[in-house]
């Protein structure tokens, strides 16, 4: 199981990492931050908007001891799911949390 929580490390990590820096710029500052240890993954955006200062988490996401990948937000339009499983993640190893767990099983995702 270790391994499999290595691997899906690596790719959350890379795929997070480079959606970060692509679009970090002057006026957004794109952050990519880590848990290694808890398997917690995220990228936020930070910048100001006229004169207040927005702070959004953009994606969530955390391996479980079990391996499976829990998506806890999506603040875009971009289809991660998709993604990871083009990199190696089936679809059955990922489970959405922000979906009521009874709706669940009408998914293509893990139940959880």
């Amino acid at each position: 199981m270790a391994r499999k929580i290595k691997q899906k490390q690596k790719i959350i990590s890379t795929w997070l990492q480079q959606y970060a820096q692509e679009r970090d710029c002057a006026d957004w500052k794109y952050c990519f931050i880590a848990d290694r240890q808890t398997h917690h993954y995220q990228v936020v955006t930070m910048g100001w908007d006229k004169n207040v200062f927005r702070y959004y988490v953009l994606f969530h996401l955390h391996i479980a001891n079990d391996g499976k990948v829990w998506f806890y937000a999506n603040n875009t339009e971009v289809e991660i799911d998709e993604e990871l499983c083009a990199l190696g993640i089936p679809f059955s190893e990922m489970v959405v949390a922000f979906h009521k767990p009874s709706l669940r099983e009408y998914t293509k995702y893990a139940l959880g």
